[in-house]
């Protein structure tokens, strides 16, 4: 008998260790079998590799790389179209490419690049340095129009059609410039017959004078004649846009009985006008460089307007666009008599201030 118990209590001491093992298995296994339960969703990962890029003023490409674990996409602010993406999105890992064009500005200028997934974001600040200051003008520049070859100082504009260009111009000590001069608005044509060499006030010309070369040709249009152009346009380029200039322009053909008159509209950070007549009235030529009043008026001309003179004028305090841009619009002005309203330009001069 004692036997007997002994082995029953043997056995209950076993089952008792047994049951928590068996149960804890049995609630695995459902675990495990059921189809019901979904598995617990990874956490959303996005980061950069920098906060920022230093971009030269020169053109070029930077890369931006992205680490993920579900879809992005990179954006750039709307105002900096200077800066473009490549690559602006992407399901896991991956390279951002940001493009960033030539600064023509002589200030910094910043872009910011966001790149988002479903619940996060990054941003990369873009700093682009600005243009270094290698264009400045130490000295007069000088532009000749038309064919004539003048000799120096003077730069030649040989052609009046449009994509006419002299490039990198030398000032008046003979220096290579970056002031390049375009056509951009074809002209009707050029003339060869104009006037003699002028001499002009000191204010106007440090030179001795403007020589036969330059004031006999000119480019021209004749807008009131059917199929001509009523319009030139000469666009300067590589000047510095926080560097002040004068600028002055010529136009000659006095022997004309008709009072020829030249309108310039000249545009940079601010828009200027001037008139240049070829001569005061029919009969009497003028004195260069003479201020006409505004509302003269000559026989079946149109009354003058303001900053009006005799062959030449200037504009002072000029500044250049920030892509250190000037543009010249050559048109009919008042102030003459000319019927199919002919007008003149023979040459123009950039004075650093």
């Amino acid at each position: 008998m004692k036997t007997k118990f002994f082995r029953n209590a043997t056995a209950m001491r076993y089952a008792a260790l047994l049951c928590p093992l068996i149960i804890a298995a049995l609630a695995i296994a459902f675990t495990s079998c059921s189809g019901d339960d979904e598995p617990t969703p990874e956490e959303p990962l996005l980061s950069v590799e920098q906060e920022s890029i230093n971009a030269a003023y020169t053109a070029g490409m930077y890369p931006i790389y992205v680490t993920s674990n579900s879809a992005w996409t990179a954006t750039v602010n709307s105002a900096a179209t200077w800066c473009t993406l490549n690559q602006a999105a992407g399901n896991a890992n991956g390279t951002v490419t940001v493009n960033v064009f030539e600064n023509p500005m002589e200030e910094v200028r910043g872009a910011t690049v966001t790149v988002t997934n479903a619940t996060l974001s990054s941003a990369v600040l873009v700093t682009q340095s600005a243009r270094q200051p290698s264009n400045i003008l130490a000295n007069p520049l000088y532009i000749n129009f038309y064919r004539e070859t003048a000799s120096k100082p003077w730069n030649n504009l040989p052609e009046y059609a449009l994509g006419s260009t002299c490039n990198n111009m030398l000032d008046a000590e003979d220096i290579e410039t970056e002031i390049s001069i375009v056509v951009t608005d074809a002209f009707d044509w050029g003339d060869a017959d104009a006037d003699q060499a002028y001499t002009l006030p000191v204010a106007y010309l440090p030179l001795t004078g403007v020589p036969e070369q330059v004031s006999k040709h000119v480019f021209r249009n004749e807008p009131n004649r059917a199929g001509s152009n009523a319009t030139g346009v000469l666009k300067l380029t590589g000047l510095r846009p926080s560097q002040e200039y004068r600028v002055s322009f010529f136009c000659a053909k006095n022997a004309w009985g008709d009072v020829c008159a030249t309108k310039l509209t000249v545009v940079g950070k601010t828009e200027h006008t001037m008139t240049l007549l070829t001569k005061r009235n029919s009969s009497n030529i003028g004195e260069t460089g003479e201020i006409v009043p505004v509302g003269t008026t000559v026989t079946g001309g149109t009354p003058a307007e303001a900053n009006t003179t005799i062959r030449v004028g200037r504009v002072d305090e000029m500044y250049p666009d920030e892509t250190g841009s000037i543009v010249v619009t050559v048109t009919k002005g008042n102030g003459g008599n000319q019927p199919t309203g002919i007008h003149f330009l023979s040459a123009m001069w950039i004075d650093p201030l």
